[in-house]
């Protein structure tokens, strides 16, 4: 199988398998982790990852259909919340083929995504509207190759200004 219908068969099995409650955080298969995402999780074929790319921590939308998340975007979980800026990726089109966008996100959110239970994102994709929420199911084991990854830890933990 060629990698980007395995990457894609992949990604596409995690969550079919799973049902919405069970929705969980994993990590990317090899053409994914070449991007910098560290973790992943998807909702039929809608995924987010977490990623890290020249110390920058990221959000990742990818998507085959109509798009990812793009432009403004809220991203919340209870008691914090703000706006990140999708931008189109084209190197996850050209490893995946699919779309795929990506948002800095401040390293206090990421830091508290490891405490929450579900992160919820509300914006434009390349061509609706849409508000889509994840669960945080797993992403806790994730959170400290998150912070190596993306430069930031101090005494095995997730830290950065708020």
């Amino acid at each position: 199988m060629k990698p980007r219908l395995a990457v894609l068969a992949f990604l596409t099995a995690s969550a079919l398998a799973l049902p919405a409650a069970a929705q969980t955080w994993q990590a990317p298969p090899p053409a994914v982790s070449k991007l910098g995402v560290v973790a992943v999780a998807c909702k039929g074929e809608f995924c987010l990852g977490v990623a890290c790319r020249g110390g920058r921590s990221e959000l990742v939308s990818m998507s085959p259909g109509g798009g990812p998340f793009d432009g403004p975007t809220l991203v919340s979980f209870p008691g914090t919340s703000a706006t990140i800026t999708f931008t189109e990726d084209p190197k996850i089109m050209d490893a995946l083929n699919m779309m795929g966008t990506r948002g800095t996100i401040s390293t206090a959110m990421l830091a508290r995504m490891a405490n929450q239970s579900a992160i919820t994102l509300t914006g434009g994709t390349l061509s609706d509207k849409m508000t889509s929420t994840f669960s945080l199911n797993g992403y806790a084991k994730f959170a400290p190759a998150v912070a190596r990854a993306c430069g930031l830890t101090s005494g095995g933990k997730l830290t950065g200004p708020e």
